[in-house]
């Protein structure tokens, strides 16, 4: 690298560890490359990509701005989280989850770059499901590369994502050392919730009722597992699935209803389907899911009347969770949302549709 250049990024990197220990681990671990292809800077997780012309232009408080925006790319994985998105829609969501951050960690945004409130408290694949698809150019378009190499299979990404989660470790670490993490705490987020994929939750439910029922008591004793070929009743240990049919769940309503109809097609009987809004529609046909009917105000107790009923163990509810709950339930509940939504239900798991 130039030598000017070398010097320069010294100097940020020391600027960002003498302002707090928790970057000045992060900032090591990704290795410098002058690059004369990139217009700004970029990474791909292992390397950061610095155009020289755009770095030596910048304010010292906005090179410290630039390393520590490329380095929480790193560390939140998006090199490799947004396989199979639209790259430059998925940079533009990268950019505005990690902007923020860089800003609540203290350090002073550059000028022109991606900055909304509106995205706080969201993770990165929320803000790719509510950026507009078409977007214009961007500070810092591109920055977001994939991984190296073999970057595209799923062993590297793995390998990446537990380098990371090391680094990032060691880094809360270094600042409880101090006497607590914030800035580790704030990353928490961000690393965790959107490793819940909606889809992989849906089809955790519906699996427990793609066999005849539990294991066979009599042979458990002698660790042999055997499918109980006893019948479960109509109803009892089924997962049901209600939709809300309100005009706020119509953009996810023909998403969530393909990943039914597969789920459907596999089970080897079939599970009760409902329509509700302040009144239940249904049970239905699979055959019916392409003709939502509702519209009106949303109560949810309606469904958990028909679930207490019916006896339904499981159930999945896609809903903005805005309406009227029942007190309670005894069954096991999911509830998909879409991006954006706060709501704390009294009872369930939360998942959203990213």
């Amino acid at each position: 690298m130039d030598q000017e250049l070398t010097r320069s990024l010294l100097g940020s990197k020391l600027r960002i560890r003498s302002s707090g220990p928790f970057f000045s681990v992060l900032v090591g671990h990704l290795r410098p490359v002058q690059s004369e292809t990139v217009p700004t800077a970029s990474t791909d997780s292992k390397h950061l990509f610095i155009c020289k012309d755009f770095w030596m232009r910048l304010k010292p408080a906005e090179r410290d701005f630039v390393l520590v925006h490329e380095v929480l790319h790193a560390a939140l994985g998006h090199c490799h989280r947004g396989r199979g998105r639209q790259p430059i829609r998925w940079n533009i969501a990268c950019d505005y989850v990690v902007n923020l951050v860089a800003k609540d960690a203290g350090y002073s945004v550059v000028q022109g770059c991606l900055l909304d409130e509106k995205y706080r408290g969201l993770t990165v694949e929320e803000v790719y499901a509510l950026v507009p698809e078409c977007c214009a150019d961007f500070f810092l378009s591109g920055d977001v590369q994939p991984l190296a190499g073999d970057g595209d299979s799923e062993a590297a990404a793995k390998a990446e994502a537990a380098k990371w989660r090391s680094a990032l470790a060691r880094a809360r670490a270094a600042e409880k050392a101090y006497g607590s993490s914030p800035v580790g705490e704030l990353l928490k987020f961000h690393e965790e919730a959107s490793r819940v994929d909606w889809r992989s939750a849906l089809w955790r439910m519906f699996d427990g009722d793609a066999d005849f029922g539990d294991w066979d008591r009599r042979l458990v004793w002698s660790e042999t597992y055997v499918e109980d070929l006893v019948a479960v009743p109509d109803g009892a240990g089924m997962c049901a699935l209600c939709v809300d049919t309100s005009g706020s769940t119509m953009d996810v309503l023909g998403q969530f209803v393909g990943e039914v109809r597969e789920a459907a097609a596999l089970c080897c009987r079939p599970f009760p389907l409902y329509y509700a809004d302040a009144e239940l529609i249904g049970p239905l046909e699979i055959d019916e899911l392409d003709r939502p009917r509702g519209g009106g105000g949303t109560s949810f107790v309606p469904f958990f009347d028909e679930v207490a009923r019916k006896n339904y163990r499981r159930v999945v509810y896609l809903t903005d969770l805005c309406g009227s709950f029942p007190e309670k339930t005894d069954a096991d509940v999911l509830w998909v949302v879409p991006p954006g939504i706060y709501a704390d239900p009294p009872f369930g798991r939360v998942v959203k549709v990213v």
